[in-house]
């Protein structure tokens, strides 16, 4: 079962992730018992190829070309402490709210906008929300749940599988803008009208006309994205974190002895789950939510191990966790997924140029290796969306088919993670300036601020792939990658696959172009021999898996001592000797162009 439910047949910019057969394989739900878990996937070959060919060139660019920064990898299971002292515990969490009808649950700040229907009437036009139930019986139930239980008295109307609700009036909800959520001072209203009695000439009367009150339900400004239904719970926090337990003994039974103790019976609910959480504190730990507090907590030791004094990176690659209610559009949200984070320390008088320097190398790795530069932008936060902790913040979002999503955050943290770190375990953050060059003097103290890149790796791949799938005379699907991304950069095909002479040549070329190993942006270890369908066919399957080069080998080309070198995105081929195989594919590799040409002596297949 594939989850492709989502992504249209065609998408993006100049097509979208398709559902031929190479391509079906891209996420795949995972098969009993792992299906069970929500928001589960399983990569299969295609984008768990790519992460290593996508974290590489993320490790060139911010590290090894960089003389200032450093690797580092944090563990992933995280001491209470740690993430108590960064306001994660207290305050990792989406505010969540419930649907009253379904009883589905989603974050607020996901939900859609209430649609409100104007219906035309002999006696005039009149507003209705309309809400979609799965089906028939479902909305039976709901109509009824909502005169009696939701607004009693309320006119509700079931048509079909749609539950009609007749509003007199929609009053929005007072919003002080204090979070990206919105802080409600004052709820908002639905004025409902009520359900009419019939007089003595068999008609209807409105009973908001005879002076009873119209019936009001508290509204807050959306409804839910799949019904349409404003009916929900006020929103509340739902903490994000993976919590476990380092212990020789089961938690579990830990709480079963507290809970069946003899005096477990006089203690109010509350006390008792504190006492609860006392007793289990020692032996929390946590899954990490995002890799960089390992680095904030391990600050002075990894400063003073390395000699390191600002400017300097510490940048690492690594699987964070959190507990996603929803998950959505395949790889973007998960349980689980992949970081590229860089902490960038400076002085806090160098803050604003650092991070202004690292939006622009970040903006510009994105864009050389996208095929369309224009579906990715960069969107600074603006008031209520700007973290507690963020003096400025910038993301790199790219277009997906259901909108601008979000693929790394480029963000000046000030002082605040050292800070907290520094006061919960009263170990001293500030380094020494050796140079005096900040006007403080030499030797004088200053807690450096930080400048954090942090790139989701997981949504990178999603981002990539939507972004190079193309349909090339409608119907032929390539994946267009930049060869940095390829999971595989050559495939050296026999054109008879059943030869022997043939096969055995092929064979050799692809071992000339291993041994050659390419060069340090681009591995040709990743070169394959294919030698089973018709040639035409395997062409198609390294069009689909974004195989940069085939290398053909025919009977003409063996007898000359050559062979051909095919372009995936003009499809047109060069004769090139054995002897110089190696140094053309690194050369075209190294100077990509889709589209390029590729001068005299070529042929199109």
């Amino acid at each position: 079962m594939h989850m492709l439910a989502d992504v249209p047949a065609t998408v993006g910019h100049s097509g979208g992730i398709g559902t031929t057969p190479s391509l079906l394989w891209i996420v795949s739900a995972p098969r009993r018992p792992l299906r069970e878990l929500p928001a589960a996937t399983i990569s299969d070959p295609l984008p768990r190829n790519s992460r290593p060919t996508l974290s590489g060139p993320w490790w060139r660019s911010t590290v090894h070309s960089r003389p200032d920064c450093h690797p580092y990898d944090a563990p992933i299971l995280t001491p209470a402490a740690v993430l108590n002292a960064s306001g994660h515990v207290a305050n990792f969490a989406d505010l969540l709210v419930d649907d009253r009808l379904s009883g589905a649950r989603f974050r607020a700040d996901k939900a859609a906008k209430l649609e409100v229907t104007s219906v035309k009437t002999g006696h005039g036009d009149r507003q209705e929300v309309v809400i979609a139930a799965p089906d028939k019986a479902v909305a039976e139930k709901w109509c009824v749940h909502i005169k009696t239980q939701v607004a009693p008295g309320a006119h509700v109307e079931r048509h079909g599988k749609f539950v009609h609700v007749h509003v007199l009036q929609v009053i929005p909800p007072v919003v002080h803008e204090s979070t990206p959520e919105g802080d409600y001072v004052e709820p908002g209203y639905l004025v409902l009208a009520r359900t009419p009695r019939w007089g003595r000439d068999n008609r209807p009367e409105d009973a908001n006309l005879v002076g009873e009150e119209p019936i009001r339900v508290e509204y807050r400004g959306y409804a839910n994205p799949t019904s349409n239904n404003p009916f929900l719970t006020p929103p509340r926090p739902f903490n994000l974190l993976f919590k476990s337990h380092a212990d020789t003994v089961d938690p579990i039974d830990q709480i079963l002895s507290l809970a069946t103790s003899p005096t477990a019976a006089d203690i109010p609910l509350s006390h008792l789950r504190a006492q609860v959480d006392s007793h289990l504190a020692p032996s929390t730990v946590y899954l990490r939510p995002e890799t960089a507090q390992g680095i904030y907590a391990s600050f002075p030791l990894i400063a003073k191990t390395l000699n390191l004094t600002p400017p300097f990176g510490l940048a690492q690659a690594g699987k964070s966790f959190r507990n996603e209610i929803r998950a959505e559009h395949l790889l973007y949200r998960a349980l689980e997924f992949e970081q590229l984070e860089m902490q960038y320390f400076v002085h806090p008088s160098q803050a604003d140029k650092a991070h202004d320097t690292w939006l622009a190398d970040r903006f510009a790795w994105w864009q050389r290796l996208a095929r369309d530069a224009s579906a990715f932008r960069l969107r600074a936060h603006v008031g209520s969306e700007l973290a507690h902790y963020a003096k400025a913040c910038t993301d790199v979002e790219y277009e997906f088919p259901w909108g601008w999503g979000e693929l790394e955050g480029v963000a000046n943290r000030g002082d605040y993670d050292l800070q907290c770190h520094a006061k919960a375990t009263g170990t001293e953050f500030a380094v020494v300036d050796r140079t005096g060059v900040y006007g403080g003097g030499a030797n004088a103290k200053y807690v450096p601020w930080v400048i954090e890149s942090s790139a989701g790796l997981t949504r990178a791949v999603l981002a990539f792939m939507y972004d190079a799938y193309v349909e090339v005379g409608g119907e032929r699907p390539v994946m267009q990658l930049h060869p940095t991304l390829a999971p595989e950069l050559v495939h050296v095909l026999p054109v008879v696959g059943n030869k022997a002479e043939l096969t055995a040549y092929a064979t050799e070329v692809a071992g000339k172009l291993k041994a050659g190993r390419g060069t340090a942006e681009l591995d040709l270890m990743t070169t394959k021999m294919h030698a089973r369908g018709s040639v035409g066919k395997r062409y198609q399957a390294a069009d689909e898996l974004g195989v940069p080069l085939c290398v053909t080998v025919d009977d003409a080309a063996v007898n000359r001592g050559s062979v051909w070198v095919r372009h995936r995105d003009t499809r047109e081929q060069v004769e090139v000797g054995v002897g110089e195989i190696e140094k053309v594919v690194v050369d075209m590799l190294d100077g990509w162009k889709s589209g390029a040409d590729r001068g005299s002596g070529s042929r199109s297949q």
